[in-house]
């Protein structure tokens, strides 16, 4: 899923994660991941355990 707006289309990525794979021991918990995180901005992963 990519989405963008015209907001975020014009400033370059500070950070580009491409295909992220994180697991929990055997639980795979991401799964090709791809995040790109704008300089100025907050991001954070959020779970259910908050």
């Amino acid at each position: 899923m990519t989405t963008q707006t015209s907001a975020t289309a014009d400033k370059k990525s500070t950070i580009e994660i491409s295909q992220l794979n994180f697991y929990y021991g055997g639980f795979q918990g991401l799964k090709n991941i791809n995040l790109n995180i704008f300089e100025g901005k907050v991001t954070a992963f959020i779970g259910p355990s908050g």
